[in-house]
Formats: structure tokens, sequence, C-alpha cells
């Protein structure tokens, strides 16, 4: 209580010798205020001054506090005021104003820099906050917080268009949206399990996207030519169990990459080999590189080919050729396009030497042929030779 009395009393003092009362104007540190209430340090260079005033820069304010920290004919000047609307109601806004800096700063405007609605919408650079924070640059681009009473974080254009949104719905996910409502066009989705949706927000993996038209789901480019650049890289080091890569449509896989390297078209069954295709494969070339067991060793000397009459018996006990898998074998097991294609030509190559012996017999049988008509020619002509001696003969 002593305190307050004293604290009372020192305030008493201090005022009645500093305090002008011109009836509707009081100074303190003046003898001529200028508003309803002005408190200044020197009143020859207007320092740290305080006014408050019912009106004065605009017919549109009252209720002002202006602050100035030095003379007005060289440091800027500050205003805080609450500001009436066009019909003149009272309490429409706070304002905060700043007097330009300038060479003659007292002919520069007091420019509205933050403005605080009734509802409590705080604005910088804008007069008219659209959420409870609502900042702007001078060519009207905004950042806007809790826009539409959501936890979010809004970034608009100065046109208008392309609103996103950055907002947790409470429901233990982050999403970004784009349109004039939050939430509205979830473009992509974070949940707190760390999983990353786009295009849905229920991601089922670590990165989930999802498209229901008809555009790629998915595009991973790479401009450079460089190997050591990759579009697409996708690793996993822990095990080979698994897939690395799973295309799937209609609930079935269509192309599947197990971890050990695997791949399989049409089937994730690759049978032990490292492609598996349950289908057609439609190719303008295939080469089997590196194939080590060819068939050129029927033209070496030492090789036993099989005389036809082998082949004809082998032929007649097996119902195939002999090292050409039958049908049956063929149907349960496959075979390999490389020893194939090595057997068959193994098979031509048999066939070219049998070729080449019937040739050389063909020859021979040729030459024989030829000699026999020689001799029948001769014969022929010795016979002709005859009977026209026969006939002389007979003539006389």
């Amino acid at each position: 209580m002593k305190k307050l009395v004293l604290l009372s009393f020192f305030i008493s003092s201090a005022v009645c010798a500093q305090v002008t009362d011109t009836s509707d104007k009081v100074g303190i540190g003046t003898t001529t205020p200028a508003r309803k209430l002005e408190i200044t340090e020197n009143s020859s260079t207007d320092a740290v001054a305080l006014r408050l005033t019912n009106s004065g820069w605009s017919s549109n304010m009252s209720t002002s506090l202006e602050f100035k920290t030095g003379s007005l004919k060289s440091v800027p000047t500050s205003k805080i005021s609450s500001i009436m609307n066009g019909s003149g109601n009272a309490g429409d806004r706070l304002g905060f104003f700043l007097q330009e800096n300038g060479t003659n700063p007292n002919n520069n405007p007091l420019v509205e820099k933050l403005s605080i609605l009734p509802n409590g919408y705080v604005g910088i650079g804008t007069t008219g906050p659209a959420s409870q924070l609502d900042v702007r640059t001078s060519d009207g681009k905004g950042v806007w917080l809790n826009f539409n009473n959501e936890s979010a974080v809004t970034f608009r254009p100065n046109n208008g268009n392309s609103v996103f949104h950055l907002s947790h719905g409470h429901d233990n996910r982050l999403h970004i949206s784009q349109g004039v409502t939050v939430g509205a066009g979830k473009l992509m989705t974070f949940v707190n399990t760390g999983n990353v949706a786009i295009g849905t927000t229920t991601p089922a993996s670590k990165l989930h996207v999802f498209n229901s038209g008809n555009q790629n789901g998915l595009i991973i480019e790479s401009s450079s030519s460089s190997m050591t650049n990759y579009g697409l890289t996708v690793n996993n080091t822990s095990t080979t169990n698994g897939y690395l890569l799973r295309l799937r449509s209609s609930a079935v896989d269509r192309v599947t990459v197990a971890g050990n390297g695997d791949v399989g078209i049409g089937t994730t069954d690759t049978k032990g080999f490292k492609l598996g295709v349950n289908g057609k494969i439609a190719a303008t070339e295939v080469k089997v590189a590196a194939y080590s067991n060819w068939a050129d060793f029927v033209f070496e000397k030492n090789y036993n080919l099989p005389t036809l009459k082998e082949v004809e018996e082998h032929i007649k006990e097996n119902g195939h050729l002999k090292d050409i898998p039958s049908a049956k074998e063929v149907k349960n097991d496959g075979f390999f396009l490389g020893d194939m294609d090595s057997k068959l030509l193994q098979k031509i190559e048999e066939l070219t030497l049998y070729t080449i012996e019937q040739q050389k017999e063909i020859e021979i049988q040729n030459n024989k042929i030829e000699k026999l008509e020689k001799e029948n020619r001769e014969l022929k002509s010795l016979s002709m030779r005859l009977a026209e001696i026969e006939k002389l003969l007979n003539n006389k």
C-alpha cells in the first residue's frame, strides 16, 4: 500500500509539473499539443513523440497512436490506428502505418504495413488478410497460415491460380493439395509411418504412386549420356528374396525382377533361369553369345560319321534322329536354343558329307555310264558296217 501511495504521488507530481491542458487537448512535455494526447520529450524537435487522436491523416481513421522517433523532416514516423469502414463503423481493423523514408518525409504518405482484423486475422503487406496470418509481397504473392481455419500453410500466386496448401489433416497425415479449399485436391500425402502417396491418400508402401487416368504413373528421366548417371536405380542390399520390381495389372504379375536378378515376363517362375517368359517373343534379332559347343567338329578327320544304314536303323528304333531330343522330351523339358541350333547344324553338316560322298559315287557312275554308252555306240557302228559288208557279199 505504501508503494502505491508513493507511486501515485510521484506520477501526480511529475504530471502537474509537465502537463498542459488546453481544454480539449492534453500535452506532456509540450505546451501546444496537436492531438487529444501528445507526449513529447523535446517540443522543438518533436523527438520521441507519442500522440493520441480520433482524427487526422484520413477521414476513415479514428482513435490512433502516432509515434515519432526523431524530427519529422529526417526520421520516419509510425502510427497505429483503429480504422473505420466507408459507412463510418469503427473497429473494422487495427492498422500499423509507417512513413516511407526520403528527403522530405513530411510529404511522404504513411503506408499501412500491418493490419489486424476483429476476428484476429493478421495481414502483413495487405489490409484484408484471408487467414490468421497473411503475408503478401509488393506484387501480390502471398503465404497464408491456417487458411480455411485449417492447420495449413498456403502459397498463393498474385493471379490467384494454382494455389497450393501444406496441411495437417489431424489424421496422422500431412497433405499437399491444390485449389481454393485446403485439402480438397490432395496431390501428395505423407503418413506418420514414413509412407508417401502421390495420387492417393492411403500409401501401401514407402512410395505409392496412383493414377486413375490414362497417363503415365511415373516417369524417371536422365538427360546425361554418361553411364554413371541412371534414370532409375532399385537397390536391395538386405536379401535376395522378394522382388526388386513388380509390375501388375488386374491383380496379376506381368513383369517381375526377383532379388537375385531373375526376370519373369508373364510368370514368376523362371525355372532357375535368368529370364522366364510365358508367351511368344517377337524380335528382329536374337544372339547367343560366346557359345563354345558349335558343330564344326563334324568336319574333323577323326569324326565318326554314321552310315546311312545306321541312321535308318536309329530312326526305326527310336523315332527321331540321333542326338536330337524326341517330341516328348521337348514337350516336357523344352530345349536350349544354342544347343538345338548346334545339333541341327551337326545334322546339316552330316547331310553335307553324305551329299558329297553321294556326288562322288554319282560321278563314278556317270563315268561308267558314259564309257558304256561310248562302247555301245562303237559296237553299233561296227554292227552297221558288218551289215553293209554282208549286203555287198549277198549281191555278188
